[in-house]
C-alpha cells in the first residue's frame, strides 16, 4: 500500500459518486509518494471504472501500487484490446474514455501513437485532445499565481472539452460570465483555510490609507476563497490595478465584475472605456467610485421583492409603505433603489426627484445618507436589467 493513502475512504467516496473528493484523495496519495506525473493517467482510469460501474475500483487502486514499466506496458496492451472491442461492437460512447487512457500512456512513453488501432477514426479527437492538453498546461502554469484566468472566445465544443479537463483538477474551479461570448473564468481555490473577514477588513483599511499595493495583496489572498468570488472583491482588485497603472489586469477584473453571473448591477468596464467622463478625478486620474453598497446586497434583494409588490398595488411608494407598515428606512431605501433603475434607463429627472425626496426625509440617517451618496457618485455605471423594467412603470 502506498504511504498516506486511505483505501477505505477512497472506496467510500467512489461508491457514493463523490468524484471530486475521490480525485483529490488520489492526488494527495500521488503527491506524497512523488508520483504526481501519473495523476492524469490515474484520473482517467478512475473515469473508466466509473463508466463500467464497478462495485470496487480495483484497477485504479492496483495502479497506485504498480507504477513500474512492466505493469504500465501490460496496462497499455490491455486497453488496446478494450479499444478494439469498442470498435468491433460500435460502442462509440465508451471508446473516447478508453482512448483518453491510451493517450496518457503515449504521453508517458509506454505506448506509441501508431500502435492505437484505426488511428484515422480518432484523428480529429486526438488532435483536439493534444491541443487541449497544451492549453490546460498553460492554465496550470498561470494558476501558480493568485490571478484569475479569463478564457478567450471559443466554440461550445471546445468549451465543454476545457470544462472536462478543469474538472480533473480537484482545486481548479470555473464559472461562466454572462457576456455574449463563451467565456470561462478559471481559478484555483485556496487549499488552506483563509479568515475571509479578517483579510477583507485589512484590505479596506489599507485602501483607505492609500496603501494600494498592500490592499491589492489582501484582496488577492481572499479572491480564491469562493468558487465564484464576490463581484465587489473583483471590482476592488480591478480598481486597485488601475490605481497602480496596470491597465491590462484592471480590464480583466472589471470585465469579470461587470458580467458576474450572480451580481451584475454595474457596468464597471465604463470606468476603463470613458476617461473623459466624471468617473475620474482630473487631477489624480483615478476613478471616483466606491463599493460600500455591495455590503447591503441582501437588503437590496428584499427591496426588489417589495418593488414587485408595489407595482402590483398601483400605489405610489409613500402610499404603499404607509399601508403596509414598512419602516421609514426601508421606504427611503426603496426610493434610492428605484432611482438607480431610472439612472440605468436614462430617466435622470425621475431619479433626481426620488433622491431629493429621500435626502429630505433621511433625518441624517447614516445608512441612507451613504446610499444616496453612493448612488450619485455611481449613477452612470448602473446597468440596464430587463427584469427590473417594472421600476419604470411605478406611479411616483
Amino acid at each position: 500500500m502506498i504511504e498516506g493513502f486511505s483505501y477505505g475512504v477512497f472506496k467510500e467516496y467512489y461508491k457514493n459518486n463523490r468524484s471530486t473528493e475521490a480525485i483529490a484523495l488520489l492526488e494527495k496519495g500521488l503527491n506524497q509518494n512523488n508520483l504526481l506525473q501519473y495523476k492524469r493517467l490515474t484520473i482517467r482510469m478512475y473515469r473508466v471504472d466509473i463508466y463500467q460501474n464497478k462495485a470496487k475500483p480495483f484497477r485504479t487502486l492496483r495502479l497506485l501500487e504498480n507504477f513500474n514499466e512492466e505493469y504500465l506496458k501490460a496496462l497499455a496492451n490491455k486497453y488496446l484490446i478494450k479499444l478494439s472491442n469498442c470498435l468491433v461492437y460500435k460502442n462509440y460512447t465508451y471508446a473516447p474514455i478508453i482512448l483518453d487512457v491510451l493517450l496518457e500512456l503515449v504521453n508517458l512513453g509506454y505506448l506509441e501513437l501508431n500502435q492505437i488501432p484505426c488511428l484515422n477514426n480518432f484523428k480529429d479527437y486526438i488532435l483536439n485532445q493534444q491541443q487541449e492538453m497544451e492549453y490546460i498546461k498553460t492554465i496550470n502554469n498561470d494558476l501558480q499565481h493568485p490571478n484569475l484566468i479569463l478564457s478567450e472566445t471559443m466554440s461550445e465544443e471546445r468549451l465543454n472539452t476545457l470544462i472536462k479537463l478543469i474538472q480533473e483538477e480537484p482545486f481548479l474551479k470555473y464559472f461562466k460570465i454572462i457576456d455574449k461570448d463563451q467565456h470561462l473564468v478559471i481559478h484555483k481555490l485556496n487549499t488552506e483555510k483563509i479568515d475571509y473577514n479578517f483579510y477583507k477588513e485589512k484590505a479596506k483599511l489599507a485602501k483607505e490609507n492609500e496603501q494600494y499595493e498592500e490592499a491589492l495583496n489582501y484582496y488577492l489572498k481572499i479572491l480564491n476563497s469562493k468558487v465564484i468570488p464576490y463581484s465587489y472583491i473583483l471590482a476592488n482588485i480591478g480598481l486597485l490595478y488601475l490605481k497602480l497603472h496596470n491597465k491590462e489586469e484592471a480590464i480583466k477584473y472589471l470585465t469579470i465584475a461587470t458580467y458576474h453571473p450572480l451580481e451584475h448591477n454595474f457596468d464597471f468596464k465604463r470606468i476603463i472605456d470613458d476617461k473623459t467622463s466624471n468617473y475620474f478625478d482630473e487631477k489624480q486620474d483615478t476613478p471616483l467610485f466606491t463599493l460600500n453598497e455591495f455590503e447591503a446586497q441582501e437588503l437590496v434583494t428584499k427591496y426588489i421583492n417589495l418593488i414587485n409588490e408595489l407595482k402590483i398595488s398601483q400605489d405610489n411608494i409613500d402610499e404603499y409603505c404607509l399601508k403596509n407598515n414598512i419602516s421609514n428606512e426601508d421606504r427611503l431605501s426603496i426610493k434610492i433603489l428605484v432611482s438607480r433603475f431610472y439612472y440605468a434607463n436614462d430617466f435622470p429627472q425621475y431619479a433626481d426627484k426620488l433622491l431629493k425626496e429621500a435626502e429630505q426625509d433621511s433625518n441624517n440617517n447614516f445608512y441612507i445618507s451613504d446610499l444616496i451618496k453612493e448612488t450619485r457618485v455611481n449613477k452612470k455605471l448602473y446597468k440596464y436589467k430587463e427584469e427590473y423594467q417594472q421600476a419604470l412603470r411605478l406611479n411616483l
